[in-house]
């Protein structure tokens, strides 16, 4: 049983890589606004197209291939990651917290693995993985203060592409599609996804199996832990 319980908290606790780096992490749903010039005209050419959202989807593993290329692809459309307007990340120390924590967080799941491989330190465990969940429960946190503007519609997304568009030396035509960007876009849905909820679930996981493991011990056992902890 001693075997078993290392290996369980060993796999759980080295899970926690893949899971964050191949799942989803963010999930972003847009949509046209219906009382927009652009939902008027598509609903009358392409209703089900019109009415339809559009779903964005963003794993570590795709994000760091977005770095690396230096593009985005939005809807099959490549965008020059250098020509993100500026005011989407007026927030992005919320994004840079959210970040933060969910690094501490993973270097907690790879002590906990080292602890469950190599120790009997139950309490530790149970102490890393409570803290673990902790700093998801914050990331999530930040990462909503963040979204909110996009949400609640404080950030105009049409308008913000519509400048993007129109550049340092806008056209006439980039200036007649710019204005019909402006209030066309809304963002249905932005959050974590399921990379960070199975993090979460395996920080709680990991904890309720080590107390009820703990709590399983036999007492003489527990009595020679006490006794070594405080020579």
């Amino acid at each position: 049983m001693k075997v078993l319980n290392r290996i369980i908290i060993f796999v759980l606790g080295i899970a926690v890589l893949p899971v964050m780096y191949f799942r989803t992490l963010i999930r972003i749903v847009v949509s046209l606004n219906t009382d927009s010039s652009i939902y008027t005209i598509l609903s009358k050419i392409i209703k089900d197209t019109a009415d339809s959202g559009m779903e964005i989807t963003i794993s570590v593993k795709k994000a760091i291939e977005y770095w690396q290329s230096g593009y985005f692809n939005f809807g099959g459309t490549e965008i020059d990651l250098s020509k993100i307007p500026t005011e989407l990340l007026t927030n992005k120390n919320w994004v840079i917290a959210s970040g933060i924590l969910i690094a501490i967080a993973i270097l907690i799941a790879v002590v906990i693995a080292g602890c469950g491989l190599f120790t009997k330190a139950y309490k530790t465990i149970m102490g890393l993985s409570a803290t673990g969940a902790a700093c998801i429960f914050a990331a999530i946190k930040c990462f909503s203060k963040f979204t909110a503007p996009f949400l609640n519609g404080d950030m105009d997304i049409g308008k913000l592409i519509g400048n993007a568009m129109s550049g340092d030396n806008p056209t006439i035509l980039s200036s007649i599609g710019s204005a019909f960007l402006n209030d066309s876009i809304n963002v249905d849905s932005f959050c974590f996804e399921s990379a960070i909820f199975t993090v979460l679930i395996i920080f709680i996981g990991i904890l309720l199996w080590t107390l009820a493991y703990y709590v399983t011990l036999p007492a003489e056992e527990k009595k020679k832990k006490v006794e070594k902890l405080k020579k």
